[in-house]
């Protein structure tokens, strides 16, 4: 599948073609074994900023992200999100 930009042709591969709709981008698997501090690999957020943030309290996923000046995009990290959350004694919500 191929979509046009003004100054680049880009071609996603069908597997990832539902992230790309959506302005995401895949999980970077490989450097996230590598970092195991490494939270979101879209937004390079690390254990410790997700930490810190539930620890004051917040629980809305969204939200967290807002606090670290960014937004989620593809959503891989929302398991991980919620570990810190419930270590936290909080409840996430979408």
């Amino acid at each position: 599948i191929r979509f046009s930009r003004p100054s680049s042709l880009v071609i996603i591969p069908q597997e990832n073609l539902t992230l790309a709709l959506i302005g995401a981008s895949p999980v970077d698997i490989t450097r996230k074994q590598q970092t195991p501090g490494l939270v979101c690999t879209c937004n390079d957020l690390y254990a410790e900023e997700i930490a810190e943030i539930t620890a004051m309290g917040e629980t809305e996923y969204k939200e967290i992200f807002a606090l670290l000046d960014t937004q989620p995009r593809c959503g891989e990290c929302v398991s991980h999100v919620n570990q810190f959350v419930s270590a936290s004694d909080g409840k996430t919500t979408l």
